[in-house]
């Protein structure tokens, strides 16, 4: 199993693989799901035999680096695949210069990456019938742990 940092060519493919799985399993509309190239976006996935097994995306808003996007197929699913994809995306991005990355998760993200050095930054919100949290991790906090 691998871990590619996307090519440019790749953005779309993974663009759907994500927002089919949103929209199936979560009812998200896959229009939500677009990352428009001003945004800037990075796009990891992970490999299995050939198959694309995961994706997660980063991308620019507001001056700030913000990931999301995190699909496992769900057939791959409690195998540990979700962390090392997060950690991966996370060490790329803290080598190129991000100090500080945004996310909104659902419950069971947010405890992984709270395992990482994430912290809750804000009040939970209603996001398609689940609850989303704001969470922030930053370099320093990412290393310590």
């Amino acid at each position: 199993m691998d871990i590619l940092k996307a090519k440019h060519t790749d953005f779309i493919t993974l663009e759907d693989i994500s927002g089919e799985i949103f929209e199936s399993e979560q009812g998200i509309p896959k229009s939500l799901t677009h990352i428009d190239d001003d945004n800037n976006p990075q796009w990891w996935y992970v490999l299995d035999d050939k198959i694309i097994v995961g994706t997660i995306c980063a991308y620019f808003e507001d001056n700030k680096c913000h990931m999301g996007r995190i699909a496992i197929i769900p057939s791959m699913r409690n195998k540990g695949i979700a962390t090392k994809m997060i950690r991966q995306a996370l060490e790329d991005l803290f080598l190129q210069g991000v100090d500080t990355i945004y996310l909104e998760a659902r419950d069971v993200t947010v405890h992984m990456l709270e395992k990482m050095g994430g912290k809750v930054n804000g009040e939970p919100f209603e996001f398609y019938g689940d609850i989303c949290t704001p969470v922030v991790i930053n370099k320093r906090n990412y290393i310590e742990k």
